[in-house]
């Protein structure tokens, strides 16, 4: 058996019908429990190991649920946000990604947008308004959100999470917005004070424990590498880190969206930042009973193996074809990181680009794995 093999577990259930759009999965499962396949070949139009055989006799055809998501996207005004621009930056990339959610025309993603620590906001209790459908009335009134508000004071990040939270908690979709999505903070900060980072983190992750979790996002401004852990951190109580960072290393990948940089970050690279999170959020397909799951020895953190998040499993095993069905027509999505599919952490299988705006607009997406 070749080192980089994987085992996919696979265990089919039955699938909740719940959804904004009617997803199906077809899976041709082996008698085994679990099956182990490597990288490498290919075969009937899958990823297989080389020299094996991969084919669907029979098919089972079940239904699975694209997964949207409420924002509540918290943006620091403290006073270090003077420097550099980094706050008309910050402001202009919020802009910038609305806009482009915007003409997505998502009715399964909802954001609201907040500045915290500055003159408008300077004080907690922080009180964002509940998430909205993104349209040009939204963009407009978020825009002129931040760019009324002036960069002063100091960073309270531990009440910003605490308010976009309390937010989300009591969160109930309105009529324009699809119900049964996940609730989600994105902080957008360039960097903690050393006496709220305990306060932070113990936030995030009990947000992250709820029995109906609230993950955090981090996007970074430039930042200096000591501050790096800081925000690595919290993203890993989160439940956000990216697979295979070190909290403690600067060395990629990162754990968050953001450059451990002194150099500024443009608008249009804070845009990209927050579209990468948007879209992790917004276009996720579960295939609810599937795990996909690298085999226990293949990742070895070494010694930091503690502040170490195991890497997706972006790599294979790719013994899985998703194929969009519209109006009788059919159209297989690659599978690439920029405008096709991937594996997420944790069993999620994530669209990206074009992929995850044809989500919107697709009447149904089947998924077909085959492992014998």
């Amino acid at each position: 058996m070749p080192e980089n093999a994987r085992r996919i577990a696979l265990a089919i259930g039955v699938l909740s019908l719940a959804s904004a759009l009617p997803f199906a999965v077809a899976a041709c499962v082996s008698t085994r429990d679990t099956v182990e396949i490597s990288e490498g070949g290919t075969s009937g139009g899958l990823d297989a190991p080389s020299g094996e055989t991969t084919s669907c006799k029979s098919p089972i055809t079940q239904t699975a649920k694209r997964i949207g998501g409420y924002v509540v996207l918290m943006v620091d005004a403290s006073g270090s946000m003077l420097s550099d621009g980094k706050y008309g930056s910050a402001t202009g990339g919020v802009i910038e990604a609305l806009r482009a959610v915007e003409n997505r025309k998502d009715q399964f993603f909802a954001i609201s947008v907040y500045s915290f620590a500055g003159q408008t906001h300077p004080d907690p209790p922080f009180k964002p308004v509940p998430p909205v459908f993104v349209d040009s009335t939204a963009t407009s009134f978020f825009g002129a959100q931040l760019t009324g508000d002036t960069p002063t004071g100091a960073s309270n990040v531990s009440p910003a999470l605490f308010g976009a939270q309390n937010t989300l908690i009591t969160y109930s979709p309105p009529a324009t917005v699809t119900a049964g999505g996940t609730l989600n903070v994105v902080l957008l900060v360039d960097n903690l004070l050393s006496s709220d980072v305990a306060s932070a983190v113990g936030s995030a992750e009990l947000a992250a424990n709820r029995k109906t979790p609230i993950r955090t996002f981090v996007v970074g401004l430039p930042i200096v590498a000591s501050d790096y852990s800081d925000l690595a951190e919290i993203a890993g109580a989160g439940d956000t880190a990216k697979g295979g960072c070190n909290i403690h290393s600067v060395t990629p990948p990162l754990c968050f969206e953001g450059p451990p940089s002194t150099s500024p970050r443009t608008a249009s690279d804070i845009a990209a930042s927050l579209t990468r999170v948007f879209e992790e959020i917004a276009c996720r397909v579960e295939v609810e009973g599937v795990n996909y799951a690298t085999d226990a020895g293949v990742f070895d953190a070494g010694p930091d193996a503690a502040f170490v998040y195991p890497p997706a499993d972006d790599s294979g095993p790719k013994g899985l074809t998703l194929t969009w069905k519209n109006n009788g027509a059919e159209e297989t999505v690659p599978y690439d990181a920029t405008n096709g599919w991937t594996y997420g952490l944790r069993g999620r299988i994530q669209l990206h680009g074009k992929a995850c705006t044809d989500v919107v607009t697709r009447t149904s997406l089947v998924a077909t794995t085959c492992q014998q």
